[in-house]
């Protein structure tokens, strides 16, 4: 890996961990790397820098009732899944994670030709 350690955790911590976690896992584009980071949590979950950022998100979350709106959003309800496996413990490769996202839209591509 070319981030670890001190290093990933910080990244870590300014993505999932931020005030803007919300803003974050409801853009398109975003909302994948942020997916992305919550799919490492189970296999780092020692790292006492990466249970704070997730506890902060989970906070964040929870204060705000941004989770509703987390659940609503097509990008958000993917995050929000991630999130969920992680905090139980569960470990998906980000490949797995997306794969029902990808998989409507080659369906729909498919109904359209």
């Amino acid at each position: 890996p070319v981030l670890d350690g001190p290093q990933y955790s910080q990244f870590f911590a300014v993505l999932v961990g931020g005030s803007r976690f919300g803003d974050l896992a409801t853009n398109p584009y975003a909302s994948h790397v942020v997916e992305t980071m919550l799919c490492s949590v189970p296999k780092r979950a020692q790292d006492e820098d990466i249970q704070r950022a997730v506890a902060a998100a989970v906070k964040v979350l929870l204060t705000n009732s941004d989770w509703l709106k987390l659940g609503r959003d097509s990008c958000g309800s993917h995050v929000l899944r991630a999130l969920l496996l992680a905090l139980c413990g569960y470990h998906l490769e980000p490949a797995v994670a997306d794969a029902g996202h990808r998989g409507k839209k080659k369906k729909r591509a498919n109904q359209r030709g």
